[in-house]
């Protein structure tokens, strides 16, 4: 019996979900870095993870076609696919050095939200980059996209953190497995709201049940035929 993983980053690390054959969460936990995200899912058919993979730089400097085509299929939730960053500014010291990089790179200047997010990226590019073949079992998703295909292909326009949004989102995910609700208060005793928040645990098990939904060949990844970048790591997102 296969398990399929899901992966989100939060505040104290990166949220796990494992859903099984049977549509059961079977693990929803907090694990601190992403190489124990990577050990703990070694024997996991596929894991999807809620960050970039595979980084434009100054060898490509360009934006990823993977990100452009997810704005276009998201439309009015285009603005969740924000702009990734350049491998050089990622791991740059500082914003301002990080905007530097960009802009002579890629032409923009990062913003906040984006440098907020460079340590995790950092982090999992750090990974792949010494265990490149990890990409065969871990590989990017979008959560929106991977909640809209579970909408049956309607796009979620109501924010994840509003009310609706967030309403939706665990109904949906009530359909496609066997104990969400069970699982869900497992985890909150657990771990603490400023640990994972509710939206982190519900885009994580969105993600594992994508990727149980990819393994059966019912959800592909753009673009079918991926770029890759300087280091030789696929760029994709699974979840059409």
């Amino acid at each position: 019996m296969a398990d399929w993983g899901g992966v989100d980053g939060c505040r104290e690390g990166w949220v796990l979900a494992v859903v099984d054959a049977a549509r059961r969460i079977v693990v929803l936990r907090v694990l601190r870095t992403f190489a124990e995200v990577a050990l703990e899912t070694q024997n996991v058919s596929l894991t999807l993870a809620d960050i970039p993979i595979g980084l434009p730089s100054g060898e490509s400097a360009r934006e990823r076609l993977c990100d452009a085509i997810a704005r276009k299929e998201l439309g009015p939730r285009a603005s969740t696919v924000f702009p990734v960053p350049a491998r050089e500014a990622v791991w740059a010291d500082s914003y301002a050095e990080a905007c530097r990089r960009n802009e002579k790179i890629l032409g923009r200047k990062l913003s906040k939200q984006s440098w907020g997010i460079c340590p995790k990226i950092r982090e999992v590019d750090a990974v792949l980059r010494i265990a490149p073949k990890l990409q065969e079992r871990i590989r990017e998703t979008h959560p929106e996209l991977c909640f809209r295909w579970l909408n049956r292909g309607k796009i979620i326009e109501d924010p994840k953190r509003s009310q609706a949004g967030r309403r939706i989102r665990r109904e949906l995910l009530e359909q496609w497995t066997t104990n969400l609700e069970t699982a869900m208060k497992q985890a909150r005793r657990a771990h603490r709201t400023r640990e994972a928040t509710p939206d982190d645990l519900l885009d994580a098990v969105a993600a594992a049940v994508a990727a149980r939904l990819a393994g059966e060949g019912q959800v592909k990844s753009i673009p079918l035929a991926p770029e890759r970048d300087a280091a030789g790591l696929r760029m994709e997102i699974v979840g059409i």
